[in-house]
């Protein structure tokens, strides 16, 4: 199974690819073209080998990254979770100097919506 270094390499080397084919048809439709889409296809062409340049540049990079470099999002703990939400009993800690994490103020009219029901009632 390849690492990220050698996934992100070999995607990078195809981008490069797929750029560098770009700039050659858009430099060989500037010969067949009027003043106007020629401008277009300069463009174009010097737009797809900055691009191609940059691809490489990367491929480079990972060639040369350390794999744990590229693997910083590594598995959460158990229990603890980026995505969903706190579960019950959790509660926020604030670091040194921060102010305290205070509950929002909910109108007594819609306190039921906000309510958190835990079974112990």
């Amino acid at each position: 199974m390849p690492t990220v270094r050698q996934h992100l390499a070999k995607a990078h080397e195809a981008m490069a690819a797929h750029h560098q084919e770009m700039s050659r048809c858009h430099t060989a439709a500037m010969t067949k073209t009027t003043d106007h889409e020629q401008e277009f296809h300069k463009g174009a062409a010097a737009a797809h080998d900055a691009a191609a340049e940059s691809h490489l540049a990367m491929c480079d990079a990972c060639a040369k990254a350390v794999d744990g470099d590229l693997a910083k999002l590594q598995p959460m703990p158990f229990g603890i979770s980026l995505v969903t939400p706190t579960p019950l009993g959790v509660t926020a800690v604030p670091r040194a100097g921060q102010k305290p994490v205070a509950k929002a103020q909910v109108d007594e009219e819609f306190v039921h919506l906000t309510r958190v029901e835990t079974g112990e009632e």
